[in-house]
């Protein structure tokens, strides 16, 4: 059996056995998910959905600021 790839509060690779057919224990299920492989955050789908967000981000100001512009230069005001 392997070992488990999961790592205790402290850090340290925990040193109970994975579950069969998998890389962690029952215990450290969870961080499975955190993995490239499964698409969490240190996986490139998570990276993906992070660039989409800042670019609709950027976006809704880019617009708000561009309309802003427009209206001050439409209504002059003393």
């Amino acid at each position: 059996m392997e070992r488990c790839h999961g790592k205790t509060k402290s850090g340290d690779r925990c040193k109970r056995s994975a579950r069969e057919g998998a890389q962690f224990c029952s215990m450290h299920a969870e961080q499975a998910e955190d993995t490239p492989e499964a698409g969490g955050p240190g996986g490139g789908a998570a990276r993906g959905r992070d660039l989409f967000d800042v670019a609709i981000g950027l976006a809704v100001v880019g617009f708000a600021l561009g309309g802003a512009f427009a209206f001050r230069r439409l209504f002059r005001f003393p």
